[in-house]
């Protein structure tokens, strides 16, 4: 290795519980609901091979079903997220971050390449995905600014939902991948309805769908995009 370089490593962690209000233990919900395999699996499954995949969960027992299925699962605080996300990132020597949560089947892989190239290349702190249906898009951060935040910030909001310390651009450099000419879609599983729509995809198009697959037939079957059209996005 070249002096002063070092090695870089990318990794997404998945933020998951299995306490839901609306819909409990929907990480393990089987996706085409016959099927057998899980709406985690899906999300591991479509993250590139090149990116190391990790699931960070937490401490409480309700969450015990999840390292059952996934014993490697890292555990944390389960309200101080910005915390599990940063002891899970040191344990797992990430010098990258990618986040993702645990209630998004359809996240892209190309895109996900495409945003983390972007975000190293301009030497960004941070870096969000704009643009894309509610459930596509992601944050990519690095391991520093994350440490940043963790020891500088005590603010309930910030430490509970990982990322707002880090898009304030007066502390960081950060960047927007912004897509467009997508419709005002949701691709999110939060509620029953979700979960209903979500079915309904898998059954018509199959496990391996891509993300323009599932936004065309949305786009030629409004019935069934406004199956979970009312549902307002909320924190689990």
């Amino acid at each position: 290795m070249v002096a002063g370089q070092f090695e870089r490593k990318v990794g997404a962690i998945i933020q998951v519980r299995m306490g839901s209000s609306r819909l409990p233990g929907k990480v393990l919900k089987t996706l085409p609901e016959n099927g057998h395999i899980s709406l985690l699996d899906h999300i591991l499954n479509r993250i590139p091979a090149e990116y190391e995949a990790i699931i960070a969960t937490t401490e409480s027992e309700v969450d015990d079903p999840l390292l059952e299925r996934f014993p490697s699962a890292f555990r944390g605080s389960e309200n101080d997220v910005l915390e599990r996300f940063y002891l899970c990132s040191k344990v797992n020597k990430l010098t990258t971050i990618i986040r993702l949560t645990g209630d998004n089947p359809f996240i892209d892989p190309s895109k996900m390449i495409e945003v983390v190239n972007f975000h190293l290349e301009n030497n960004f702190d941070y870096t969000r995905s704009e643009g894309l249906p509610l459930g596509c898009n992601f944050e990519v951060f690095n391991f520093d600014c994350l440490e940043k935040a963790q020891l500088e910030t005590n603010s309930l909001f910030d430490r509970e939902h990982v990322t707002p310390y880090l898009k304030d651009s007066t502390k960081f450099n950060t960047g927007q991948y912004i897509y467009e000419n997508y419709p005002d879609l949701r691709l999110t599983l939060d509620y029953p309805s979700d979960y209903e729509m979500i079915n309904k995809i898998f059954i018509e198009l199959g496990e391996n769908a891509t993300f323009e697959h599932v936004v065309d037939y949305l786009r030629n079957h409004p019935e069934v995009a406004r199956l979970n059209a009312q549902n307002r996005q909320m924190n689990s």
